[in-house]
């Protein structure tokens, strides 16, 4: 068998369910095996992703890291808070005070709808 083209093609991920494909062909000269030409593919595909990708991805998993770090100092906070409104209620200090409130997976309020309702009859009312 004689390989005479060879193709490389890299599927990259934008976000939001979107994706890239970039595909580049080469033909073989005299001389050149597909293993010879094929990091190459390689390496120029990548070269014309999107760029600065491997920057992109970095800096998502450093914001991840952030958000966790976020969350732990968030979840101690809040066992310091209901232990301070545990002491108060139990000392009759403030009897009132409420527990710190749950942030996570909020929901906007739903915007107020207005509706008005017509009545009457249809003029030429249409047979079905």
């Amino acid at each position: 068998m004689k390989i005479t083209r060879v193709t490389y093609h890299a599927l990259f991920n934008l976000g939001d369910y979107s994706n890239e494909k970039i595909e580049l062909s080469a033909q073989l000269e005299e001389g050149e095996t597909p293993e010879d030409i094929v990091p190459k593919l390689r390496e120029r595909v990548a070269a014309m992703a999107l760029p600065k990708q491997g920057e992109l991805w970095n800096q998502r998993y450093e914001l991840e890291g952030t958000i966790r770090e976020l969350e732990k100092k968030l979840a101690k906070s809040r066992e310091s808070w209901n232990a301070t409104a545990e002491f108060l209620r139990a000392q009759g200090i403030k009897p009132e005070m409420p527990d710190m409130p749950e942030f996570s997976k909020l929901l906007n309020p739903a915007a107020e709808e207005s509706s008005t309702v017509v009545e009457g009859e249809l003029e030429d009312p249409t047979p079905f």
